[in-house]
């Protein structure tokens, strides 16, 4: 839910910075949608089972964009940059506080600071193109 927070947001502030914010989260979807999907079939749950279940739990964004687009539409400035940043905040905690240490206990933190990296640069020049 923060990342259709972020894009809501994005858009409202300017309808460019909106589709980039939708276009990285978008990206990170695709391995964020096969995280979910390989517990499921190794759980031993169907193929369609787990579409639908990944699918579902990929729709949360766009349910959640949409929401806050309906709520953000009359405010002003300081609004639009508070729910930016809780959005952005959000997902850097759970980035640190869950995701990194997981990583780390199972022995891939190098994989996981190169993960992070490569995403910042991808971020970096994908707004360096609008």
């Amino acid at each position: 839910m923060p990342e259709g927070l972020a894009v809501a947001s994005g858009f409202m502030v300017d309808p460019s910075l909106g589709a980039l914010i939708a276009l990285v989260i978008g990206v990170h979807n695709v391995p964020e949608g096969i995280v979910t999907a390989i517990p499921l079939r190794e759980g031993g749950l169907g193929i369609s089972k787990t579409f639908v279940i990944t699918l579902l739990s990929g729709l949360a964004e766009p349910a959640a964009a949409a929401v806050a687009l309906l709520l953000l539409q009359d405010v002003g400035q300081m609004t639009l940059a508070f729910s930016s940043a809780l959005a952005a905040g959000a997902m850097v905690y759970i980035t640190v506080d869950e995701l990194i240490p997981e990583v780390y206990a199972h022995g891939e933190g190098h994989a996981a600071i190169l993960g992070i990296t490569s995403g910042v640069i991808a971020a970096l020049v994908l707004m360096s193109l609008i």
